[in-house]
């Protein structure tokens, strides 16, 4: 089950929902693969240019969802 109440668990909803790799996501973005696997699981939050570097790379996620799980 996916936990919507963490930055994490919206992350990886996220990429469930567009049949995304983590692998890919983490190239995308610059990122180390451990470092955004730590993101996911929730063990680290993003600092703000790591959060930019996530958007970016997926451009099609709501970023105020990702970040506070609410929508407009």
């Amino acid at each position: 089950m996916i936990n919507h109440s963490t930055f994490g668990g919206r992350l990886r909803d996220s990429m469930t929902v567009l049949a995304e790799r983590s692998v890919d996501v983490a190239n995308r973005a610059g990122m180390d693969r451990m470092h955004y696997s730590h993101i996911l699981s929730g063990r680290r939050d993003p600092s703000f240019p790591i959060l930019q570097r996530i958007l970016k790379a997926l451009p099609q996620v709501d970023a105020r969802w990702l970040i506070t799980g609410e929508k407009l």
